[in-house]
């Protein structure tokens, strides 16, 4: 394990991160892409964005992809489950200049925010009330 300080504004927040035994190894996924942010659902599957995937991938506790959710943005940056029963994921995307040679469909909607409706349920993230 090594240490890991991260910033919020002046306030220094210690972590602890492993590599030894890792989930999910991102060179099995078919495709490009890098995770990014992630959310997990009311089932324990994991959903990560895909940095550079144009979407985002679904894995099972077994560390298995079993789905991908296609975006016409290719820097897929993070995702959340949202709405009334918590089953639509909304994606974000970000808007770089790199991405655009990259595009794979005929349209580019880089720093969009996208809603797929999904058969999965989210569950209600974590509420903090930092004092900075």
């Amino acid at each position: 394990m090594s240490p890991y300080i991260g910033r919020s504004k002046n306030i220094k927040l210690p972590f602890v991160t492993s590599y030894k035994d890792p989930v999910y190894d991102m060179r099995d996924i078919d495709g490009d892409g890098a995770p990014d942010g992630m959310t997990v659902d009311s089932e324990g599957y994991v959903w990560s964005a895909l940095w550079g995937g144009s979407g985002v991938i679904k894995i099972d506790p077994d560390a298995k992809v079993v789905d991908k959710i296609d975006v016409d943005a290719y820097q897929t940056s993070s995702c959340m489950f949202g709405g009334k029963d918590l089953s639509d994921l909304y994606i974000t995307s970000a808007a770089t200049p790199d991405a655009l040679a990259n595009v794979k469909s005929g349209t580019y909607l880089g720093g969009s925010l996208f809603k797929a409706e999904t058969k999965s349920v989210g569950k209600v993230e974590f509420e903090t009330n930092f004092e900075f």
